[in-house]
């Protein structure tokens, strides 16, 4: 049985001041205004994962509050509490010391800010299957910014206003086996997996991506991302 593990506990400081009163995986989201955790949790709620541990910090009882234990969704919800903020590996990491989360199961672990349209289930079966963990891996990403080629004596050679960019990129979400689980425990508070755990699986070679369309990835990371999930009609988006 694989638990879905939700890493909640940032400030969400670039979201001030929305992010003042609740947490920054609450904002509302979407023509229907569900909190954006909903919808970072729906490929994983239709592929049938039953329970979840929430990694709360930063006015968790905001999350608390709405989701309560997991009922209303058909689900079994709990909660591991952060008093200082520990890193994303940081909350693993303490979910696992405090029993929250066990280190003998498989654990799908994804952030509260990544809103992704995929086949949940097929993701499961496929890297439940595998030795290694499997991480969630963009084709590429749209660059906020105009990109400008140059030649000699500063001349234009051309211009290309937000072009998608196809470099595989980094999407909150990784599928992580029992001995996965266990590197969390070495490491000193606060830290992030990125530049720990996964470095180790790197070099063993027991990482692999799965790999998705960058117009199935919705990352909210500041003002204008959010504010663009907020006007877009999910239910239709996840629908493709």
């Amino acid at each position: 049985m694989v638990v879905g593990v939700a890493v909640i506990g940032g400030r969400g400081r670039r979201l001030r001041p929305a992010t003042d009163s609740v947490p920054k995986c609450m904002l509302p989201v979407g023509t229907k205004g569900l909190p954006m955790l909903y919808y970072a949790m729906k490929p994983w709620l239709e592929a049938g994962i039953k329970r979840f541990v929430f990694c709360v910090g930063y006015l968790g009882g905001k999350v608390k509050e709405y989701f309560g234990d997991g009922s209303k969704l058909g689900v079994e919800i709990t909660y591991s509490w952060e008093d200082e903020p520990l890193g994303k590996g940081g909350a693993v990491k303490n979910a696992l010391r405090s029993g929250k989360l066990r280190p003998d199961e498989d654990a799908l672990m994804f952030w509260g800010d990544d809103i992704i349209r995929m086949d949940g289930r097929k993701l499961l079966r496929e890297a439940g299957r595998r030795e290694e963990c499997t991480i969630v891996v963009s084709e590429g990403f749209r660059c906020p910014y105009g990109l400008v080629w140059t030649g000699k004596y500063g001349a234009v050679l051309g211009l290309e206003e937000k072009p998608l960019i196809r470099l595989p990129t980094l999407v909150g979400v990784a599928y992580l086996r029992p001995y996965a689980l266990k590197l969390f425990l070495r490491y000193d508070y606060p830290f992030d997996p990125e530049d720990t755990v996964y470095q180790e699986l790197i070099r063993d070679m027991k990482l692999r991506a799965h790999l998705i369309s960058p117009d199935d990835w919705i990352a909210v990371n500041d003002w204008k991302s959010y504010e663009k999930a907020q006007k877009l009609d999910l239910e239709k988006w996840f629908k493709g």
